[in-house]
């Protein structure tokens, strides 16, 4: 059985949402994030 999250976030067990859903939610985050940051360095990169 997989160990639950030490700290508790908002939607913990209120609304019933699952980990994963909340775990997933940050992934896409990060990416949209990193995608961001690349695409902004590459246009950095090409005014040089």
């Amino acid at each position: 059985m997989p160990q639950r999250l030490k700290y508790s976030t908002p939607y913990d067990s209120t609304q019933g949402l699952p980990d994963w859903l909340f775990i997933g939610v940050w992934i896409v985050i990060l990416l949209f994030g990193l995608r961001l940051a690349w695409e902004y360095r590459d246009k950095i990169f090409k005014k040089k």
